[in-house]
């Protein structure tokens, strides 16, 4: 007979609990992908040992449902909860600023190509002087957000009263839970106006005296890539009987809107801006356009801004012009700099390598293909429902769509016949790690090509099924030796 006893080994009050009847449980389905998953995971734990930060976060979202299809954390805490992309929130720094210019173009206080001064990069506004790394004397509302002028956000937020400025933060769902499925969710920290300084509404603009939990600034910047709504996020997908009847399936549900569709897709160009010759180059993309916004901010220790500290982050919508994902990356005390384009910006670049170049990461293909640049020959993205191969030898630094997941043995693919185009002439370096390409397909002086560009080392075996060890996708070190198996 079952004997219950507590933690210790202390025999408890007999129950009936032992004689009623067993019964199978709900199986829960989550929205979680697993290639994705992989990839995030891979990607966060070699950027945190590469860059020797403290720790990070990534979070993968689907910004039309609201589904997480991602989430990586690590500490070097052990005893840190698993998910702290629910429950640390952060300063958010920069990555604040694009709600700003969203709630002004949204009331017409300002419009994005308004020149206003920003007196060389620095502005004493209440007796605190704010300073910008680029320094401009001008700049229109598009370059304050492509440059990351912390004067120029400051300045514009003035047209904001403090009523407006708390309420275009509590509807990007800031300082509330999203109510996702964890029990131990932050709602992060956004004071009331009446608790603000004179120096509030500016460091509020330039993403300070405020805190967010990644969860949450990723499902804000979902609204610039759905035509501007706010939508609950969700990580449980389903919930079944054990005879599979359905109990639960997750349906997209609307918080609230949080700006116009024209506003969210005018945002939408200035942060293509922003990757394309703006503050994060690094997470750009050869074949696609990618819109993103970098952060960088001060972190404290027990109430206190500690000097060297910082979180670097990067936010990004792929494709720019119909997002399929939002991804996060967060990354604590990097010592290789601290600015969120240089340190967390080649992180989003790693993780989108990697899902392009695998099966099984929920991208619609088709759609991918008609995001693709229209200096693409056509017969360099996806035509069907079934992956293709870029041009890599053109493009190393991005991969395009493959036909296999990290881990997977399929092995009937019908090979695709790729005319590569000669290497440009100034080629980016490879990225510390790199998604392996799927070369299936290539002629063989044509799929070694494609390695190399990618970094990899190459030796050439025979073998049944023509393959690579490691497969397409997985993220590895670039210089790795890459065995590429051709049948006999």
């Amino acid at each position: 007979a079952a004997v219950p006893r507590d933690g210790k080994g202390h025999r408890l009050a007999a129950s009936d609990a032992g004689d009623r009847e067993r019964r199978a449980g709900h199986t829960v389905v989550l929205t979680i992908n697993h290639a994705l998953q992989d990839i995030a995971e891979r990607a966060l734990g070699d950027a945190v040992r590469r860059l020797g930060a403290t720790g990070g976060d990534i979070v993968v979202l689907d910004p039309q449902s609201g589904e997480v299809l991602a989430l990586a954390s690590r500490r070097q805490d052990v005893t840190s909860t698993a998910a702290t992309a629910l429950t640390e929130p952060y300063e958010p720094g920069s990555t604040l600023k694009p709600f700003v210019a969203a709630r002004l173009l949204a009331l017409h206080r300002a419009h994005a190509d308004e020149v206003i001064s920003t007196f060389g990069g620095k502005y004493t506004v209440q007796g605190r002087t704010i300073n910008d790394v680029h320094h401009s004397d001008r700049l229109s509302l598009r370059d304050v957000i492509k440059w990351s002028s912390n004067v120029g956000i400051a300045r514009f937020a003035e047209r904001l009263s403090n009523a407006e400025e708390y309420e275009l933060l509590r509807d990007a769902g800031f300082g509330t839970p999203t109510g996702i499925a964890y029990p131990i969710e932050s709602s992060g920290r956004l004071f009331s106006p009446h608790l603000w300084s004179k120096q509030s509404p500016a460091s509020l603009a330039i993403g300070y005296e405020l805190m967010v939990t990644p969860l949450q600034l990723a499902s804000a910047y979902a609204a610039f890539a759905n035509g501007g709504e706010l939508l609950a996020p969700s990580l449980v997908k389903e919930i079944r009987d054990a005879d599979g009847t359905v109990r639960y399936r997750h349906e997209r549900r609307v918080v609230r809107r949080m700006m116009p569709a024209p506003v969210a897709a005018q945002v939408r160009g200035m942060l293509m801006d922003v990757v394309e010759g703006g503050t994060a180059t690094a997470g750009e993309l050869a074949r696609y356009d990618v819109a993103g916004k970098s952060g960088s901010a001060r972190r404290t220790t027990n109430g206190k801004y500690v000097a060297g500290s910082y979180t670097s982050s990067f936010v990004g919508l792929f494709p720019a012009d119909a997002p399929q994902f939002v991804i996060l990356v967060k990354l604590d005390n990097s010592r290789d700099g601290f600015f969120g384009g240089k340190v967390a910006a080649p992180v989003f670049r790693t993780v989108l390598e990697g899902a392009i170049a695998s099966r099984g990461t929920s991208l619609d293909l088709d759609k991918l293909r008609q995001s693709a640049r229209a200096s693409v020959p056509a017969d360099t993205v996806p035509t069907t429902g079934r992956p293709h191969v870029a041009q890599l030898a053109a493009a190393p630094e991005s991969l395009a769509v493959a036909t296999r997941a990290a881990g997977s043995t399929d092995s009937g693919a019908v090979p695709y016949v790729v005319t590569l185009g000669a290497p440009r002439a100034a080629v980016r370096p490879s990225p510390a790690t790199h998604a392996v390409p799927d070369v299936r397909g290539l002629q063989l002086r044509d799929a070694v090509r494609a390695l190399h560009d990618a970094g990899f080392h190459v030796q050439i075996a025979d073998g049944p099924v023509e393959s690579t060890s490691p497969v397409a996708g997985t993220i590895i070190r670039t210089g790795t030796l890459i065995h590429l198996v051709r049948p006999r």
